[in-house]
């Protein structure tokens, strides 16, 4: 079964832009241990793809840029992070982490799917006010996987699609930091559509899905294709 497009191994590579909006990655200090991160390299393996030396996750959250440096430092060390257990990484508006030779699989829900966690967060924020010079504080969350090992584009896409995804509701960036933030539900087209999908190859079914949102994997599409010969 071929990932869907934003796991797609053909497009995960392009270097893209930074959302616009600051960052917190909350990662266990080295030596606290990672659970998480262990279950995902024994899952790998259990793909039979070789074993990561080391897989890190981490909690990632967005805030509206609109706040200012010394207002994020003093959320991400007094509310998002513990000091003794985590590792806190600040991401300032439209900026990359520094590589550090990790694969990075970042997660995110697809805009117009429920984020409780960023829900609850921003009122917590507005109620002990906590909010940035003007707005709201736009908090959405995101999961990261740092990789350690040597894996093709292709492996990635899988292991995103299998392991740490869930497509349907949930975008995938490899490689990549151009995460939805802000992004709007695509309004549905009214009326009716006709596509012309008996003669599509596998790109051009995957296109379409990923153009109609339809969130669709290679494999549904198919069926859909079969369905309508």
């Amino acid at each position: 079964m071929a990932p869907m497009a934003e796991a797609h191994p053909d497009e995960t590579l392009a270097l893209s832009t930074a959302p616009d909006a600051w960052r917190v990655e909350v990662f266990r200090r080295p030596g606290v241990g990672d659970p998480e991160g262990v279950h995902v390299a024994a899952a790998i393996a259990e793909l039979g793809l070789a074993r990561a030396s080391a897989v890190r996750v981490a909690k990632g959250y967005l805030f509206s840029p609109a706040y200012s440096p010394a207002q994020m430092d003093e959320l991400a060390h007094g509310v998002l992070g513990d000091p003794v257990v985590n590792e806190l990484r600040v991401l300032a508006p439209r900026r990359a982490p520094k590589a550090n030779g990790a694969a990075r699989v970042l997660v995110m829900p697809r805009p117009g799917v429920m984020d409780p966690v960023a829900r609850t967060l921003e009122e917590i924020l507005v109620h002990a006010k906590r909010t940035p010079a003007a707005g709201p504080p736009a908090v959405a969350t995101y999961r990261v996987f740092e990789l350690c090992g040597e894996y093709s584009p292709a492996e990635l896409a899988l292991i995103a699609q299998r392991l740490l995804a869930n497509e349907t509701i949930e975008v995938v960036r490899i490689a990549r930091e151009d995460l939805p933030y802000g992004e709007k539900f695509p309004a549905a087209t009214r009326g009716r559509v006709e596509v012309p999908i008996a003669h599509l190859d596998d790109e051009g079914l995957v296109k379409l899905s990923r153009e109609g949102s339809l969130s669709l994997s290679l494999s549904e599409m198919e069926a859909i294709q079969r369905w309508c010969a």
